[in-house]
């Protein structure tokens, strides 16, 4: 039932390769991680020269990121641009583990993400968030339009229905099979920008969407307040939920170019929201991070110093910069 995105993106998690930077270069990624990701008989204190180092090492990290920034749509005087991509599975499991998923495609229309975080405590949540991207991406290419409460149920139901006869072919335990039957669930954001720059974005859940203009913060979609992140927000499931609608949201503006997009699942949102109601800056380090490497080694720094929730975490940045001419 898990058909392949015909987009030219589909994020798998699979750990990336050790990138080569150049030997002009003092200090590798590699070395970055072994400095700063201490083993268990290694745990010192981090201090605030140490962020401030490792800020400054990923910003002279000339890496290229997991998606390709060149591939992005052509509009008239802007374009999207992917700047990165990158997600980690929380401390202790592996990459296979990792409930978070997204997916990025673009066509003649527009430019489509979507991010998904599968619930922990239910059966085959990476399954399902995978499904719920990849499909959500699907259907935005083939009708130009976004899903919407209004229509949310009737986009669900196919999905509904193929997971139930995918679930029925599984072979699992009588406990497993009963679990499974409950339902799986996960959040899910999602974002369309049109060739002129109108954008729509789709949200249920924690995951959230962080638009930002001249470095100040113009949206934070769904959630706007750090206390608002919980262990019970909504969630999309796999079995027909009638009060869904409700607690769905959109929101639709336009762009311009410098216009940055930040999608993120719900621990790197909590960051975000945090440092802003402390009246910090998170985009001076969010755009610093050049790397999956370096990405990876900043939130172990952050989980160490227990600044972010040791969760999956997973970030989808995207700017509107200008065409370039020939």
């Amino acid at each position: 039932m898990f058909k392949q995105l015909f987009a030219y993106v589909y994020k798998s998690f699979t750990p990336k390769q050790k990138e080569s930077p150049s030997e002009s270069l003092p200090i590798r990624s590699e070395d970055l991680i072994d400095r700063y990701i201490s083993p268990p008989d290694r745990t010192q204190d981090r201090t605030l020269d140490d962020i401030s180092e490792i800020n400054l090492i990923i910003a002279k990290e000339i890496l290229s990121p997991d998606i390709p920034s060149d591939r992005c749509s052509d509009h008239s005087s802007c374009r999207v641009k992917i700047v990165s991509s990158y997600s980690i599975a929380k401390a202790g499991n592996t990459a296979a583990e990792c409930e978070d998923a997204y997916a990025c495609a673009s066509d003649d229309f527009a430019d489509y993400f979507s991010v998904s975080d599968g619930a922990t405590e239910s059966s085959f949540s990476r399954e399902w968030a995978k499904e719920l991207v990849q499909d959500f991406v699907d259907r935005s290419i083939s009708t130009h339009s976004i899903v919407n409460p209004s229509n949310l149920n009737d986009w669900l139901l196919p999905l509904q229905r193929n997971w139930a006869n995918w679930l029925a072919s599984q072979n699992l335990v009588w406990f497993a099979k009963r679990k499974a039957e409950q339902g799986t669930f996960a959040t899910l954001i999602g974002l369309i920008i049109q060739q002129d720059l109108q954008w729509q974005a789709f949200a249920v859940g924690d995951s959230c969407l962080f638009v930002v203009r001249d470095g100040n913060l113009k949206y934070s979609f769904p959630l706007t307040k750090s206390s608002e992140l919980g262990y019970r927000p909504y969630l999309i499931g796999t079995l027909r939920q009638t009060e869904l609608p409700a607690v769905a949201r959109d929101l639709t503006d336009m762009a311009q170019l410098g216009d940055r997009f930040y999608i993120v699942t719900d621990a790197l949102a909590g960051w975000i929201l945090a440092s802003l109601e402390d009246r910090q800056n998170p985009w001076v380090q969010l755009d610093q991070i050049l790397s999956h490497s370096a990405f990876s080694a900043w939130v172990e720094l952050l989980r160490d110093r227990h600044e972010i929730v040791n969760d999956d975490t997973t970030l989808l940045h995207i700017e509107i910069v200008a065409q370039a001419h020939d």
